[in-house]
């Protein structure tokens, strides 16, 4: 009976158009359905990690995810909705330095439920469906459970709120203390559906945002739990639009301050309001220029003397100690300084004869233009009052002038829609009124847009793109040379080999694949981009051939995944540890592509989940990049938004594997010195012993029918023989004495080690699984203390575990398919696509995997391999690193193909899949 086999997925799923095309090298590596699998880079595929339920959006609202990346170490989540940003740090919101503090808390009754009423000394200021996080609370048996986070279900009174809903009355009291957080928050400016067009840039610990109808704004980090949210306000120097070449005058009636500017035909609209304006002095008449050995007169030695210009700059003589009584002469070197008094040289003439004078001083008054900010509008629109921020040239004051420019963001002109960092200046593109333009700072000065005279290779810069067609700027991306892409085509600046000043403006034409207007993506020497109508993935590559950056689309093998009119709308890039680019799709499914290009890796994947993903962005912790998402889920019949992450995947035990979405985990094991001591006349199975603790963990009587669990490692003796394998005592609690001793009964005997000697390696085990309330009314998965439990519908916040267990998994299930290709060639490439086929058994290699299940389709699915059929009270069901063997229930058919499958909430990572076939006639 022949055998195939694929021992790599490297290809990832592919096109139903490619998948008879058996001549091509990748078809040996390729599947038909990757869906809730992701390929690695070793080409094996894993079902991927579940995801960990964060936090309760605004149900209401859109959101956008943006990383704030303070270091490697130290990285953070904004997570904006309308007029609003929360901050998350390692899976929690930031807490808002200011508390509540808690006074009293009563039991109340709303009908069906029982719910905890807190009240606080003074008005708290929460909402309801915030997350509240209560500590410190002193209470007795149940009310002790009021320590956790928790979401405000109601506020029936300024300093009062509901929370932790349960079907039975409590027991116990409140005894003392208690405090209350909420998220830290900032006020933001953008409304919901303008979330999606934000943009951003950092640098340690300033994040500057753009968004095209918006200033620009900067959230800066001030400590680990302290943001500030602030518009930009102090910009100088411009950016302007062209001069005015229009017969339109303007004049300002002062030179510094508070002043109105009056134009001579209605040119102002109250969006002009925050505007830059920028006067020039037009006629220079009665100015003279400066010029050595000139005589000035010797009256004149205050700021009110003789006016002179060089180099575009105004000076004003300040006068000389030295001078004869009848002047001094002009120095030799010219003044050019744009600040306070400097002499024009040590050498002065006097009479035409050289002599050793102390020349002139001179002191700078303004340049031949000045600056000034409006923030009113009169007139009928002739008239504006500006606070001026470079002082206007007296002779603007003095008469009119025509050379007058508008700054170029503004309400009226829009503002810049990206921004990055570039040959350390801080670059703009892309406004309403000017969509192929660039702004550059000036060098090291990120707020300084202004430009001298001459121009100095510091100065800002502005450069507008002149193509063929005006098509805007949709992307700005820093690599050896700043990349612009547009919508039909991609440029780089400056030109090869020269350093970006006002002096070398200009583009080198890379590629011409228009870009969408998302983000672009940068890994490696690799910059990948959405092409125009974002369901093509292309990639941009330094190449010395052709002396340009230019790449192939990444999605020729994939197309099917951005089908009927499906399209990206968010994607980001995690690199470690698989090196996968996640990407939203305009239907909600969840994309990934591992992409290594050093590896020559691409393979496509798809994912779903109970709900609609609708954001998507990495940051780093625990040493990976972790994927957040914004999900909308349909629960109990409402609408929601939640913030969800990915779990980490390749997790020691069996225990710590997350594999539900929206998930909550229970972890009882003990992280803290506190000992139990098992105590009893008898240790075997069935017998009452006493748990003493060294410290109170005991709540009260709703801890009867939990467990305490004693992990214990397998014992040998001095020979190196084993005296008994590793395992756990488990003693189920049925009495209450204190918070530190209980009664139980032992479920299995106690090695001789464990008896009557303190542990802290113990694990406190409920059967009750509460604060589930997210996911009220809905079918969940769960994972309990390594083993897969039926599934429950969550009522009232909570289910009922069949055993207590220590660690469990609790959240919306999802299942896991891997399909392999038609059956299409054997041995010297004999073609046997239109042959019978039957595959009667199938070898799947896997590594740490439990639960697979293997079949022609998804009707005919049976177990692979050895599978646990009961819960193991003593230790996890262990995960398999082997060949799995399956027998098939099939029919004849033309196909061929295996369908690999994990339904259950465990690991599944698949290296090989080995069918035997029968052939048949192709008659």
């Amino acid at each position: 009976m022949p055998k195939l086999s694929q021992v790599s997925f490297g290809r990832g799923e592919i096109s139903p158009s490619l998948s008879e095309r058996a001549d091509l090298q990748m078809f040996a590596a390729a599947v038909t359905t990757c869906r809730n699998f992701f390929i690695r880079p070793t080409g094996g595929a894993s079902n991927r990690a579940g995801l960990e339920f964060v936090y309760a959006l605004n149900p209401d609202s859109l959101a956008a995810l943006i990383p704030f990346i303070y270091s490697t170490d130290i990285a953070y989540m904004l997570v904006f909705q309308e007029e609003n940003a929360r901050v998350f740090h390692d899976g929690a919101f930031v807490q808002n330095a200011a508390t509540a503090t808690i006074t009293n808390i009563t039991e109340t009754f709303s009908a069906p439920y029982y719910v905890l009423e807190f009240t606080t000394s003074g008005a708290h200021g929460f909402t309801a469906g915030q997350l509240v996080t209560v500590s410190a609370v002193v209470a007795t048996y149940d009310f002790a459970i009021a320590n956790g986070t928790w979401t405000i279900q109601a506020v029936p009174a300024a300093n009062k709120f509901w929370a932790i809903f349960h079907p039975n009355p409590y027991t116990g009291a409140y005894v003392s203390g208690g405090v209350a957080t909420v998220p830290y928050e900032l006020t933001t400016p953008y409304q919901s559906d303008e979330l999606a067009d934000l943009r951003y840039t950092q640098s340690a610990d300033v994040l500057t945002l753009t968004h095209y109808t918006y200033p620009q704004a900067e959230i800066t980090r001030l400590s680990a739990s302290t943001f500030s949210y602030d518009e930009i306000d102090d910009f100088t120097g411009g950016p302007f639009l062209d001069d005015n070449v229009t017969a339109t005058t303007m004049q300002a009636n002062a030179a510094t301050g508070v002043v109105t500017i009056t134009a001579s035909a209605p040119v102002f609209t109250a969006d002009h309001v925050g505007a830059l304006i920028r006067l020039t002095a037009e006629d220079l008449s009665s100015y003279k220029p400066w010029e050595p050995g000139k005589h000035i007169a010797a009256s004149t030695v205050d700021p009110d003397g003789e006016i002179r210009t060089f180099n575009g700059k105004v000076y004003v003589a300040a006068g000389n100690a030295a001078a004869p009584a009848s002047g001094t002469y002009t120095g030799t070197i010219p003044p050019n300084h744009d600040d306070g008094t400097e002499l024009d040289g040590d050498l002065g003439l006097y009479n035409g004869t050289a002599a050793t004078r102390a020349g002139v001083s001179w002191a700078f008054q303004s340049n031949l233009f000045g600056i000034a900010r409006i923030t009113a509008i009169g007139g009928g629109g002739t008239t504006a009052t500006a606070t001026v921020i470079e002082q206007l040239p007296s002779v603007v004051v003095s008469t009119t002038t025509t050379v007058w420019a508008l700054g170029a963001w503004s309400e009226d002109q829009g503002y810049p829609a990206l921004c990055t960092y570039f040959a350390d200046r801080l670059v703009f593109a892309n406004s309403i009124g000017q969509p192929q333009t660039e702004w550059a700072s000036k060098t090291g000065d990120y707020h300084n847009f202004g430009k001298s005279s001459p121009l100095l290779p510091a100065d800002a810069i502005t450069q507008r793109l002149n193509a063929r067609q005006i098509n805007a700027i949709q992307e700005i991306v820093p690599a050896d040379q700043l990349i612009a892409l547009t919508s039909s085509s991609s440029w780089a600046s400056p030109k090869r080999g020269e350093v970006w000043t006002p002096q070398t403006i200009g583009y080198d034409p890379q590629s011409f694949d228009g870009a969408e207007f998302l983000r672009a993506i940068q890994t490696g020497d690799s910059i990948l981009f959405a092409q125009r109508g974002a369901t093509k993935v292309r990639e941009l590559q330094y190449g010395n051939t052709g002396d340009k950056y230019s790449g192939p689309e990444l999605t020729v093998l994939a197309r099917h995944m951005f089908e009927d009119g499906n399209t990206i709308v968010d994607w980001d890039y995690a690199k470690e540890p698989h090196g996968i680019l996640w990407m939203v799709r305009s239907d909600g499914a969840l994309i990934g592509l591992t992409y290594l290009r050093e590896q020559e890796v691409v393979a496509w994947h798809r994912h779903d989940t109970e709900g609609f993903f609708e954001r998507v962005c990495v940051i780093p912790e625990d040493g990976v990049d972790t994927p957040y998402f914004v999900v909308r889920r349909s629960i109990n019949g409402s609408t929601v938004r939640y913030l969800e992450r990915m779990a980490i995947r390749d997790q020691a035990s069996i225990l710590d594997s997350f594999f539900v979405d929206s998930g909550l985990t229970y972890d009882g094991r003990n992280t803290t010195s506190t000992t139990v001591t098992i105590s009893g006349a008898s240790y075997d199975g069935g017998q009452e012993v006493t748990l003493t603790a060294s410290a109170g963990i005991f709540t009260g009587t709703s801890d009867i029918g939990d467990m305490i669990q004693f992990p214990y490692e397998a014992q040998y003796d001095d020979e190196d023989e084993l005296l008994y394998e590793a395992g756990q005592v488990r003693a189920l609690i049925t009495g209450y004495t204190s918070s530190t001793v209980v009664t139980a009964v032992l479920q299995s005997p106690v090695p001789a080690h464990l008896q009557n000697a303190a542990t802290a390696t113990w694990t406190f085990a409920h059967n009750v699984m509460s604060g589930l309330e997210h996911l009220e009314g809905e079918e969940v998965a769960i994972l309990a203390d390594g083993s897969p439990e039926d599934a429950q519908r969550v009522e009232n916040g909570q289910i009922t575990l069949g055993i207590p267990a220590g660690v469990v998994h609790i959240g919306l299930p999802y299942v896991s398919d891997l399909e392999t290709l038609n059956v299409t060639i054997f041995g010297a490439q004999e073609s046997i696509r239109d042959n019978a086929k039957v595959i009667p058994k199938v070898s799947v290699v896997v590594q740490k995997t439990l639960g697979l299940q293997a079949g022609p389709d998804e009707d005919n699915l049976h177990d692979l391999g050895e599978q646990p059929t009961d819960f193991d009270f003593n230790s996890p069901w262990p995960l398999q690193t082997k060949v799995q063997r399956g027998h098939l229930v099939t029919s004849w058919n033309d196909s061929g193909r295996v369908l690999l499958r994990q339904p259950h909430p465990l690991p599944a990572t698949i290296l090989a899949v080995l069918p035997q076939v029968e052939v048949g006639g192709n008659g």
